[in-house]
Order: C-alpha cells, then structure tokens, then sequence
C-alpha cells in the first residue's frame, strides 16, 4: 500500500507499506572418499555422494519511504519515477533434503536445524518506473521495480547433514554408507547474500 504527497511540479514523497513473500531453491553436490577404521576390522573406504537441497523462504513485513517525480503527458497519461528505501525484519527457514548414496546403497538425507528459523534485516533501495493512465481521481498503473539489497541476510546455523532414512541399517550394511555420521555442510552460513529483483507491478490508485 503507498501514499503520495504530490506537489503541483509534480515531485512527491512517498510513503508504502508491505508485506514479501520470496523463495529461492538451490542444490548441492558433495562426493567424498571416507576411510574407515575400526578395531574389529580392515580398514576400508565409503565414496558417498550427497545431492541436496536447499528450499529457502523470506517472509519480511516492510516499511519505506521515498521521493519520485510524475510526469503528465496529456490529461490520460503520466510517466513517474521513484526511489524509496525500504527497511523489515526478515524470517528466514531452510528446508535440506536430499539423498546419500554409494554403488549399493542410496538413503534419504537431512540438516540438523532443517526448517528452523533464523532472523534478521532486511535493507533494500528501490527505484520504480510506471506508466499511469488517469480517468479523474482514479489511477491505474503499469511498471516495474528493481529493489537492491544492502545487506546480508541472517546466519543459518544448521546442524550436521545427517541420514534420516529408516532403510538405514549399520549391521546389515557395515561397509556402506549406512555407517556414515553427520557431515559438516555449510553448516553456519549466511542464508543469501546481496541481491536485484525485478518486480513487476500493476496497480490502482484514488486521488484525494
């Protein structure tokens, strides 16, 4: 929602509240040559390969304010400019699945922490460009937006990547992957770095 204080020269200051709701996948390939040693037995390797995962969600309520400039071409249509800077408080979850897998065997695999949320701020400058048609005091709009991050988002301290498949079984498979403890993935980083959109936009306005 955003609310303008336009003067006559057709600069305003703008004011916008809202609420994003992004989501980014990602997956990861890790293949390892683990050598194994026990005291009841020759010591012997495991090459698991792991494919995972990352299902990332940003949910970040906002708050921002700006300055733009309206050209009117005509009394339909207008050309207008802005620049806000919008501030929020992010949640952040990522969801790990995947799977480990070897020349016999392949298990369901997990992160310690998976779906646990992390917070942090949200920053982004935002310059938008649309063109308006006007039927009186009603304003219909077409344009884009292009927010730009100014800041990292949070730490997402995961656990161990972990087997969490029920197949798995160490004393009918001892010399598999079925053996394997958690792994350090990218346990503690950050959940996303510096980031552009492109937002398309349509919208409807009244003017007072």
């Amino acid at each position: 929602m955003t609310g303008i204080f336009e003067f006559a020269s057709g600069l305003g200051i703008y004011a916008q509240v809202g609420y994003r709701n992004l989501r980014r996948t990602q997956e990861r390939q890790y293949k390892q040559d683990i050598l194994v040693t026990t005291t009841s037995a020759t010591p012997f390797h495991v090459y698991p390969a792991w494919d995972l995962f990352d299902d990332l969600h940003i949910d970040a309520p906002f708050a921002s304010i700006g300055v733009g400039y309206r050209l009117k071409m005509g009394s339909v249509f207008d050309l207008s400019g802005r620049v806000f800077v919008a501030a929020g408080f992010a949640s952040t979850s990522d969801t790990v699945t995947g799977t480990v897998s070897d020349a016999t065997r392949n298990l369901n695999a997990t992160a310690e922490g998976s779906q646990n949320t992390f917070h942090g701020l949200l920053l982004d400058v935002v310059p938008e460009l649309a063109l308006g048609l006007n039927f009186g005091s009603v304003r219909v709009s077409l344009g884009a937006a292009l927010p730009v991050s100014l800041v990292d988002g949070p730490t997402v301290a995961l656990g161990s990547t972990i087997i969490n498949d029920p197949r798995r079984d160490q004393v009918k498979h001892p010399q598999s992957i079925d053996i394997l403890a958690g792994q350090a993935f990218a346990s503690n980083v950050k959940a996303y770095g510096r980031f552009v959109e492109i937002v398309p936009q349509a919208t409807v306005g009244y003017w007072f």
